[in-house]
């Protein structure tokens, strides 16, 4: 993919405010309830006036 390519969005997706679907994506990839997810949620969110903010959830890995 080069820097002008979109990267591909599935319906699992969850699209934080769609308002400008052309704009830049951002994937985050994170576990919900984390103290890291957390933080990184809050600053892509106030991005996603100028990202397409872009979360694919996954869980807590156990053990680690």
């Amino acid at each position: 993919m080069d820097s002008t390519e979109q990267p591909e969005l599935f319906d699992f997706d969850h699209i934080y405010p769609r308002t400008n679907i052309t704009a830049p994506v951002a994937i985050f990839y994170g576990a919900v309830g984390t103290k890291c997810f957390k933080e990184m949620h809050v600053q892509l969110a106030e991005a996603s006036k100028q990202v397409t903010y872009t979360c694919r959830f996954c869980g807590v890995l156990q053990g680690i």
